[in-house]
């Protein structure tokens, strides 16, 4: 941690000149050894995941303190520069939110489900299989999207009477769910949170032969409908249970026990960054 440009005036006393003096020789020295003897890097554990936070410089610059920090994510330094009047941010870059969201669980999710029919000496039962990779996160910007493709598989199995039972598989092409990443404020805390906002599906051509080729419609149809549901109501559960906490504002300042009123001046996506800058009353 280094402290920069740190200084302090005083006016209207009687010996402004001695004042100053003890306030720049004596007073602010003792300030910058404290500041300076704060212990960094600090972790932040976020759902058994650490987040590691290296300051880099403080700076008194018009009338308010900049703390440039920088977070270990697996993909570069993000670099914070609060605006006036805040005292000192959080950024987490695209590596460092895609670890915490690895790390929820969630993913990859894993869906099956089966239709039958018979009828005087005629069945089938058609069988699927789907599973999805972990979401992907892409901060560009301001903008914070992810996406999650699936992979599902498909088994049809036909008997008809007089007709040797007849087994086909295939896979349906891969889908897309597009997902929205949102910064929430929670009081003195702040999480992330995911949405679906689209589900890129496909279906496939089936040239079955005949008699069998009969059921080509209502495999689509069921594809088309309940699996698309089933699969869609999956990633949109397993998205509902990803809301972890990225911030939580503290009773002090970190790594002393000076007493601060400290709230939220903005939360975004900023500089391929989750950010928040943080203000003191």
């Amino acid at each position: 941690m280094t402290v920069v440009s740190l200084n302090g005036t005083v006016e209207g006393e009687s010996n402004v000149r001695l004042t100053n003096y003890v306030v720049n020789n004596k007073i602010v020295p003792e300030l910058q050894n404290r500041i300076s003897s704060i212990k960094f890097p600090q972790t932040i554990a976020v759902m058994d995941q650490d987040i590691t936070l290296n300051p880099l410089s403080l700076t008194k610059e018009a009338g308010h303190l900049r703390l440039d920090i920088s977070v270990d994510g697996g993909g570069g330094d993000t670099s914070l520069q609060p605006g006036s009047g805040s005292v000192f941010g959080v950024a987490l870059n695209q590596d460092a939110v895609q670890r915490i969201v690895n790390a929820i669980g969630m993913f990859p999710i894993g869906k099956s489900g089966s239709k039958e029919s018979e009828s005087h000496g005629y069945g089938y039962k058609v069988d699927y299989t789907a599973s999805s990779n972990v979401p992907t996160i892409s901060i560009s910007g301001s903008s914070a999207t992810a996406y999650v493709n699936i992979n599902t598989r498909v088994h049809l199995h036909v008997y008809i009477a007089l007709w040797p039972d007849y087994d086909h598989s295939f896979d349906l092409p891969t889908a897309r769910a597009n997902i929205g990443l949102h910064l929430n404020q929670h009081g003195e805390s702040a999480s992330v949170s995911l949405s679906m906002d689209r589900l890129d599906f496909s279906l496939p051509h089936l040239d079955l032969p005949w008699p069998i080729s009969e059921l080509v419609d209502v495999i689509l149809d069921w594809i088309s409908g309940a699996v698309r549901s089933a699969i869609e109501s999956a990633i949109v559960s397993a998205l509902s249970n990803i809301h972890p906490p990225l911030f939580s504002l503290p009773d002090s300042f970190p790594g002393t026990s000076i007493p601060a009123n400290l709230s939220f001046q903005s939360l975004g996506f900023a500089d391929s960054a989750a950010r928040g800058v943080i203000n003191v009353s």
